[in-house]
């Protein structure tokens, strides 16, 4: 569709668009022929050279590997005893019971009671603390 609006106004494809004022429009970039050449660094360290600035941060190096051979855990010891499990919920389930126990009033006592409750929550930080010791 360009093409043809390029062909209807009259120019080719390779003639530049121009505005009403007849300038071409676009970048002006020189004829390949026409650009200067870069300047090739000055070796002698004149003010000319390019000063080069130092790395805000230091680059990153490889982490060095040491001489000491760390073997992997054996597998008999990367599983937990099943004394662990059990005991992890026992303790979390037993510390909730504790805790409905007491706000539905079904242990001894006049009132719910806030020794029950530290039972209970004794009882779930004790299921929490086995719980990390789980593999």
């Amino acid at each position: 569709m360009a093409k043809s609006r390029a062909r209807a106004k009259g120019r080719t494809s390779r003639q530049p668009a121009r505005n009403r004022a007849g300038e071409v429009k676009g970048p002006r970039v020189p004829a390949p022929a026409q650009r200067p050449k870069a300047a090739a660094p000055a070796e002698d360290g004149s003010p000319e050279r390019r000063a080069r600035r130092p790395r805000p941060t230091p680059k990153r190096r490889p982490p060095e590997a040491s001489g000491r051979y760390t073997p992997p855990i054996p597998r008999s010891q990367q599983a937990s005893p099943l004394w662990v499990p059990i005991l992890m919920f026992s303790a979390l389930g037993l510390g909730m019971i504790v805790i409905i126990a007491n706000y539905v009033n079904l242990l001894p006592g006049p009132d719910p009671s806030n020794v029950y409750l530290m039972i209970g929550l004794g009882l779930i930080a004790l299921g929490f603390i086995t719980a990390t010791r789980y593999r």
